[in-house]
């Protein structure tokens, strides 16, 4: 959002843009402008020489154009100004004539071509001397009212000070010579200003001469590539210096309009326009160093003149929290460190009332508010204070305060504000941006009581909704970090924050959570939060409506206010919610309601008066009336009609027994007291029949009020609540209510029967049914009327003179309208309503006075107001016609003699001006259909300087039929060569027969579009006696479509337009020809055939306008070309076709050009050089897990922001970035380093500019500060080098280091070798040997020279342990040399374990880190019985490699040699190896020990037990066969296992490993804990 200052800034250059156009309007300007265009416009670098030579040079010519155009001359002894001028030469040479219509040869006699000389201009250029006028006397200039400057300025010393203080280069006073106030010296670098002027033409001078040196120095503009012509500068200093001084209160636009008008080129101020970003942005500078330096001088003065003092502030409550309150301004210079200063603005009803707290407040400043606790005011600049401001009594200085609240928690404080703040403002937790929550619980009172605490499934299975206006604001706060609705359970429940005055979260209540820019409001439910869609929006309502409530001009509690057309002091009686408007029935504060009362809206505008029934039918009118005018569409309800005659019920019996039996009485009061009793009796059964434990139906009450009526029913309630007058169960209304219907003492025998008439039920149930039983009575007291109005009429004229008066009568309101609108405009009609009473009375509904039509004011006119209420639907009627029908009119304009018709169309109003002579003037069509018709007039009247009161209704035929009479005679009328206009070349050919050339043109004759034809030959004579034989004449026609031009114009205007459409005819097929140019060398052709036309109809006019063409297009040909350019060839080619069209070139777009082509060259180099961001997408460690083309992406991304917020979106562009730096290299960076990116980029703006811009809020990427330097590259140079060159840097620290911890290595360990042993090469002596190794070694590492340390590196490898520190620093020094990353592997070995189950050794018995003798006899001692899969035995084998981990050796019995086999790893490793031959040794000598075993009958019959491991691995343990060799072999046995066919075994194992292989590479990166050696059966490993 813009800030106030860049909003003041804004306005102060509209009104600067206004008050030039203004003045560039004026009569002088034109005569002005005259004599200024006579001076030659110089070149750029002619401007720079000038103002070099003579910075306070204004005006300047050469010494014979003072003399011959300026009637001046130069003085004796002047010292002449030199500038560089031009001086083409000439080049002759013979070519073929081409025929200027047909653009072919033209051919001689014998067919050969004609020739003919043509010239070359070759441009040259000289020295040549100038004179400023300065310099000259003679006749005066025409001045353009510049008036001097002549106020005084308050605290000028100070704004000099801080002037100079703020100025770039040095400021001195002196003497000027000529009438110059000021100038910047681009050479001496210094502001010279004329001494002796006015305090305000001073300080005006000095800003106008800083922003001079600020922008248009000559390295400045150098450096930012740009080129400002003196009307440029001058426009752009002296706006600056406007801005800036009208900022501070100095009004200079009487000095500044003309002097800018002066320098501005054309009334389309195209210089200031064009510089006005430029303008602001200054200014804005300008006035940010200005006021820092002002607020230093004024603090240094004020600490010398008004010492501190201790000042006592009022004690108050702001945001619920102690603050300090004053009701005057505070001066925030002198507040100490800790205290924050806020300003409270007072409505402006009520200055005095604070409504808003906002940072600075300049109007309708109401106090000031002094705290500890900051305050975060938002986007929109300003906070609602509502209850946030309580006065607590009593007075403290600051310190006093500051000591209290040093007493009290910070952060505490900053939640209670902060939630004392979402309860005022709660759009804050609803629409805003910043991340907050909030905590909603169910209003006391309101209709949410009847779900409080229920889930979400009661409330929509009880057909109820959640409503967000039964809610209120409880607490609010920030989010913090992740935090969840969990969180925030627990936090509402456990740990109440301070200030939090709700009850513990419960169900019902509601949480809204603004995150990511989004706000979503959450229903506390039974189980969990259930989102609800539409609570955030009916908040968002409900806080408009709160607002309105409470800081309006008028609320419930106002007590004396004023209103309009009415007298004395007023206060609210009732309001009314309608249509999200608020109005108040006011009762006057004297008389009460002995007179009529008032509505009102909520900001005290009168909508309705003269009301005695309150909110009555009258009033509902009124207020549909009201919300019609602003759009909105609301209905009042239909009153009810009964279609029977009311039921009757018998009445009360009021006295007591005792009295109706002394009046004969008895029966009725007995009547009566059964009807109460049984009244009672049905109220408790309604009650008991529709409650349902926790709500109330709605339709409790009309079953006993239908049967018992009002009066008794409103009698029996009222008893009982009088008798239960205490219990607080009943709402203080219901008691009002109570009271205020009469309960007579009824006593009998000492017993009080009206006891009897009390209701027994639930009391906070019974006032819920009186609630609705009340309502039911108000609806009840409404009666229909009957109808008021009994016919309508029309009358022709009201109140004319010239007709008879003649009404005319209607039964219906459509008949009336119907003729009303047969009747025209300029007539004093009317329609309007009759009355039935007696005798009847008339009210206007529709008057047409003076053409236009407007609905009576009824509400006004009736001053009984009897018809307002009654002509609410006529009313409506009669608006929708006036909407919707058409309407003309016509007035005579007396005081400006014209006439003026208008009439509604579909797209607004057509409208036409006309003369005294009824002839067409002006006119169009206002295309905005919604503003009404008399509005329409006042805006088209408004810009003639008329208005409405001018007009004089008149017959709208009339005035027509004039018209059309007008534009007849004016066909009648000859023509005159200035009646065509507009001319625009639309065909030409050329009739070789005739002799003739014929050319047709659009244009404009008399006002009306046309297309002329001009036809131009020669007529040769031979038998006229009028000429001599063979005489040729040149003979022309000119005619148009339509009625011909031919017959309506003399002979003698003919000639003269024949004249002017002979240039046209000349000039048109040139254009056709630029246009249809294709290449420079078309355009050059244009050029020699323009030079050597030595006689044509042309004037300047049209030579200027084929210059213009030529200028545009070349500059088209050459700007696409250069944008074309792909390489540098090409850009040449482009570069060398520019120096061709310098001849048809304008000098200012031929320099600009150049400067295309240099941006473009720039651009190639730095496209072909490198991308935007690199290739690197690979995270890294050193970047937080980020890579670097993400870095670089997001870097381009927010350097790109900075450059379109500073407005320089069309002048730079970002050419890439890289990271690099320390963090690019392992080893290089610090856990404090930051990340290095370098920014390229070509354009408008310092590289130190660009780097402020860029850390002014400073960055973060994964919790790295970026350290962003951009580099321009016409500064520095493209990335490409750049980055070489860092790379280079980093490659050195490299080495550095590394020759750092080879000498560190050597040091460490081998101290007793020579360090230099392993390296060749020489070092200067120097006085520390030292620094001979590491020159030495760093040099040869440069050379790649390592070959004999890196073979010592291995040896060492070798000859140490693995887990030894040597061989670690060593293996990584031989890495960093070699460029390959070195492993040292462990010593390799092996261990065994045995599981019952070999598939799932989760499932039983498991052992693990044994020998294989342990394992063999572990597995024996398995039990066979076991039923959990087959028992093995496998090894773990520990080599560093991908193959460590579990794998089976023996299972079911058998060693599975050939699976093991099959992983070439384990083939060649002898521990494997080893472990299969000793393994198989064991099971041999076992069986030869064994003796066949007897076979148990018993046990044979038993049926074998399932193994898992047949199902899984697909064979069984029977199918295994053991081959015992011959014992004359020598061999050691071998153990075979039979496969089934088609198992796949061995793919399945293989599939096994590479999953072995993922799982243990996972298990290396998490290092995960050794098993532990024993684990029991049934336990698990996690």
């Amino acid at each position: 959002m813009a800030s106030k200052q860049d909003k003041q800034l804004q306005e102060i250059a509209r009104k600067l843009e206004e008050g030039v156009k203004e003045m560039l309007t004026s009569e002088n300007y034109t005569e002005y402008l005259k004599v200024m265009s006579q001076f030659h416009d110089y070149s750029f670098n002619n401007t720079m020489l000038i103002a070099m030579q003579k910075p306070e040079a204004t005006l300047v010519a050469g010494y014979q154009a003072w003399q011959k155009k300026f009637e001046r001359h130069v003085k004796k002894g002047e010292k002449g100004i030199q500038i560089i001028a031009p001086a083409p030469i000439r080049e002759k040479e013979e070519v073929e004539k081409i025929d200027p219509v047909t653009n072919e040869p033209v051919l001689k006699e014998n067919g050969q071509p004609e020739t003919e000389i043509i010239t070359h201009v070759i441009p040259r250029f000289r020295v040549a001397t100038v004179f400023d006028v300065s310099q000259t006397d003679g006749k005066p200039l025409p001045e353009f009212a510049v008036e001097d400057l002549t106020a005084s300025v308050e605290n000028y010393e100070a704004f000099m000070k801080a002037i100079i203080d703020v100025s770039p280069v040095p400021i001195r006073f002196d003497e000027i010579e000529g009438e110059a106030h000021g100038y910047y010296h681009l050479v001496d670098k210094e502001i010279v200003i004329q001494e002796g002027m006015s305090e305000g033409q001073t300080m005006k001078t000095a800003i106008h001469e800083v922003s001079h040196a600020k922008l248009h120095d000559r390295e400045i503009m150098e450096e930012l590539g740009v080129q400002k012509d003196k009307l440029t500068r001058e426009v752009e200093a002296e706006s600056i210096a406007y801005c800036v001084c009208q900022y501070f209160g100095l009004d200079t636009a009487e000095y500044s309009f003309p002097y800018i008008g002066s320098w501005s080129s054309g009334k389309d101020m195209k210089e200031l326009r064009a510089s006005m970003d430029t303008i602001r942005k200054t200014a804005g500078e300008f006035i940010d160093s200005m006021t820092e330096e002002l607020q230093q001088l004024m603090r240094e003065q004020q600490e010398k003149e008004h010492p501190e003092q201790a000042e006592e502030y009022q004690q108050a409550e702001f945001y619920d929290v102690p603050a300090l309150f004053s009701n005057g301004r505070v001066d925030r210079e002198s507040l100490p460190e800790g205290i924050f200063c806020y300003e409270l603005r007072g409505a402006d009803y009520d200055p005095g009332h604070p409504l808003t707290v906002e940072e600075h407040v300049t109007v309708n400043h109401a106090a000031t508010i002094l705290t500890a606790v900051p305050v975060t005011i938002p986007e929109q600049e300003s906070l609602r204070l509502g209850d946030g401001l309580n006065f607590t009594g009593g007075e403290q200085t600051i310190p006093e305060y500051l000591q209290e609240m040093a007493e009290r928690s910070m952060e505490a404080d900053k939640g209670i504000v902060e939630s004392a703040i979402g309860r005022n403002n709660e759009n804050l937790y609803l629409s805003g941006t910043e991340e907050r929550y909030a905590i909603y619980q169910i209003t006391d009172h309101s209709k949410g009581r009847e779900y409080q605490f229920m889930g979400l499934d009661f409330v929509t299975s009880h057909d109820m909704a959640v409503d967000a206006a039964d809610y209120s604001f409880i607490y609010g706060g920030r989010l913090s970090g992740e935090e969840t609705l969990d969180n925030l359970y627990e936090k509402f429940n456990l740990h109440h924050p301070a200030g939090y005055q709700g009850h513990s979260l419960s169900v019902s209540d509601v949480v809204v959570m603004q995150r990511d820019g989004q706000t979503k409001a959450y229903y506390v439910d039974s189980f969990g939060f259930k989102e609800l869609p539409d609570f955030v929006r009916q908040r968002l309502h409900e806080a408009e409506m709160n607002r309105k409530r409470v800081d309006s001009a008028v609320t419930l509690d106002t007590s004396g206010i004023e209103i309009e057309q009415h007298e004395g002091l007023w206060h609210t009686a009732d309001k009314r919610e309608i249509a999200d408007e608020i109005f108040y029935l006011m009762e006057h504060n004297e008389y009460g309601d002995s007179v009529a009362a008032v509505i009102v809206n909520a900001d005290g505008e009168l909508v309705a008066q003269e009301l005695e029934n309150g909110f009555d039918r009258g009033a509902m009118e009124a207020i549909h009336e009201y919300l019609a005018g602003k759009g909105i569409a609301w209905e009042p309800e239909a009153k009810e009609t009964e279609a029977s005659e009311k039921k009757s019920y018998p009445p009360v019996y009021r006295n007591t027994l005792a009295y109706a039996a002394e009046h004969g009485a008895a029966d009725e009061y007995l009547d009566s007291r059964k009807l109460n009793i049984d009244c009672k009796r049905a109220v408790e059964e309604a009650i008991r029949s529709h409650f349902d434990g926790m709500h109330l139906g709605h339709d409790v009450v009309d079953g006993v009020l239908e049967e018992y009526g009002t009066e008794r029913l409103s009698f029996v309630l009222a008893c009982t609540v009088q008798y239960k007058e205490t219990d607080g169960r009943f709402s203080r209304d219901t008691k009002e209510w109570a009271k205020s219907i009469p309960i007579p003492e009824n006593m009998g025998r000492g017993i009080d029967l009206n006891y009897d008439y009390v209701v027994e039920s639930h009391p906070a149930v019974l006032d819920g049914f009186i609630g609705l039983a009340r309502e039911k009575f108000a609806e009840l007291e409404k009666e229909m009327e009957e109808p008021f109005i009994s016919q309508y009429y029309v009358v022709n004229d009201a109140y004319g003179v010239n007709a008879e008066r003649e009404y005319q009568y209607f039964p219906d309101l459509d008949s009336a309208l119907t003729a009303y609108a047969m009747l025209p405009n300029h007539l004093e009609k009317e329609i309007g309503m009759e009355s039935t009473e007696q005798p009847p009375t008339r009210m206007s509904l529709i008057k047409c006075r003076n053409g236009l039509e407007a609905l009576e004011d009824i509400e006004g006119a009736s001053l009984s107001g009897k018809w307002y209420p009654e002509s609410w639907e006529a009313l409506r009627t009669a608006e929708m016609y006036l909407d919707n029908h058409d309407t003309e009119i016509a007035y005579r304009l007396e005081s400006a003699g014209r006439y003026f018709m208008i009439q509604t169309v579909s797209e607004g109003y057509d409208y036409t001006f006309y003369d005294n002579q009824f002839r067409e003037l002006d006119g169009g069509v206002y295309d905005n259909p919604d503003v009404t018709l008399a509005e329409a007039m006042e805006d088209i009247l408004g810009d003639e300087g008329l208005s409405v009161a001018d007009c004089k209704v008149m017959d709208f035929e009339e005035l027509q039929e004039k018209a059309n009479e007008a534009e007849q005679e004016k066909n009648r009328k000859p023509l005159t060569a200035e009646s065509v206009t507009d001319l625009k070349g639309k065909s030409h050919e050329y009739h070789a027969g005739d002799r003739e050339a014929v050319y047709e043109f659009d244009c404009m004759v008399d006002g009306r579009p046309a297309v002329l034809t001009y036809t131009t030959g020669h007529r040769e004579h031979f038998y006229s006696p009028l000429y001599d034989r063979g005489e040729i004449e040149d003979v022309f026609s000119i005619h148009t479509d339509g009625e011909d031009i031919w017959d309506r114009m003399p002979q003698a205007e003919l000639e003269k337009l024949e004249r002017l459409l002979a240039g046209e005819a000349e000039a048109f097929p040139i254009e056709e020809r630029i246009a249809e140019a294709g290449s420079i060398h078309d355009l050059k052709e244009i050029d020699y055939y323009m030079m050597d036309m030595e006689r044509t109809a042309m004037t300047e006019v049209h030579r200027k306008r084929i210059w213009d063409g030529l200028d545009r297009k070349g500059t088209a040909i050459l700007q696409k070309a250069i944008d074309n350019a792909g390489n540098g060839e090409e850009l040449q080619s482009v570069r060398e076709l520019l120096t061709e069209a310098q001849g048809i070139l304008y000098e200012e777009q031929y320099a600009n050009l150049n400067e295309a082509a240099r941006k473009r060259e720039t651009e190639l180099a730095v496209a072909k050089a490198m991308p935007l961001i690199s290739d690197m997408t690979e995270s890294e460690k050193s970047l937080n897990g980020q890579s670097r083309a993400e870095i670089e992406e997001m870097v381009l991304c927010y350097a790109q922001a900075q450059i379109d917020e500073m407005g320089l979106t069309d002048e730079v562009k970002l050419l890439g970035a890289r990271v690099y730096g320390s963090r690019t290299r392992e080893g290089l960076y610090q856990e404090s380093s930051d990340v290095d990116v370098v920014l390229s980029y070509t354009g408008n703006i310092r590289e130190d500019a660009f780097f402020n811009a860029l850390h002014e809020d400073g960055m973060e990427i994964a919790g790295l500060p970026l350290d962003i330097n951009p580099i321009s590259t016409e500064k520095t140079g493209t990335l490409e080098e750049f980055i070489k060159n860092a790379e280079k840097y980093l490659d050195m620290k490299e080495v550095q280091n590394l020759t750092s911890d080879i000498v560190k290595f050597e040091m460490d360990y081998e101290q007793d070798m020579d360090m230099l042993e392993f390296w060749d090469g020489e070092a200067e002596i120097e006085e520390e040997p030292i620094y001979q190794v590491y020159e030495i070694i760093g040099n040869a590492i440069e050379r790649k020279d390592t070959d004999k340390f890196t073979e010592h590196l291995k040896q060492v490898i070798e000859s140490h342990g693995a887990e030894e520190t040597i061989v670690k620093d060593a293996a990584d020094l031989l890495g960093r040399l070699t460029g390959s990353s070195v492993i040292v592997l462990p010593e390799p070995k092996i261990s065994f374990y045995v599981a019952e189950c070999m598939e799932y050794p989760v499932m039983g018995e498991y052992h693990e880190n044994l020998t294989l003798q342990e394992a063999y006899e572990l597995y024996e001692k398995i039990p066979p019985e076991r039923i959990n899969g087959v028992k093995g035995i496998g090894f773990r084998l520990e080599d560093g490699s991908i193959y460590d981990g579990l794998f089976e050796l023996m299972s079911g019995g058998t060693v599975i040699k050939d699976v093991i086999n099959e992983i070439p790893h384990y083939k060649e490793s002898p521990l494997v190896q080893k472990a299969i031959t000793d393994l198989e040794k064991i099971l041999s000598e076992n069986r030869e020990k064994e003796v066949a075993p007897e076979v148990d009958e018993q046990e044979s019959e038993q049926p074998e037990k399932p193994s898992a491991a047949k199902d899984k691995a697909g064979m069984e343990a029977s199918s295994e066969t053991v081959l015992m060799p011959e014992q004359t072999s020598g061999k050691a046995p071998e153990t075979h296992s039979t496969v089934p066919e088609g198992t796949g075994r061995k793919q399945s194992v293989l599939k096994a490993l590479r999953e072995r292989q993922a799982k243990l590479k996972s298990q290396e990166k998490k290092g995960t804990e050794q098993k532990s050696q024993d684990r029991k059966k049934g336990e698990q490993e996690l």
